[in-house]
């Protein structure tokens, strides 16, 4: 086996590029986290399927938790 060093240039970009994911990341948790404070009744559904879609399962659960507690709301709405 023979360790391959890649130049600092090439480690710079790479670390880079890892740093723009890092905060990539981090926005979307943040969203995320900001998305289930701020859950209220008249969205709710709305962000269950954005949750879903983004495979986001803690917000896909506070939205389901919240219309379980609300479920006479829920079922008085059309959709």
């Amino acid at each position: 086996m023979v360790d391959i060093i890649p130049d600092q240039s090439v480690r710079k970009a790479m670390n880079e590029i890892n740093a723009a994911q890092m905060i990539q990341l981090a926005s979307v948790y943040k969203s995320e986290v900001e998305l289930g404070r701020g859950l209220m009744m008249e969205s709710v559904v709305d962000v269950l399927q954005l949750a879903r879609l983004c495979d986001a399962l803690d917000l896909y659960l506070k939205c389901m938790n919240l219309m379980l507690r609300e479920k006479n709301v829920v079922q008085g709405t059309e959709g």
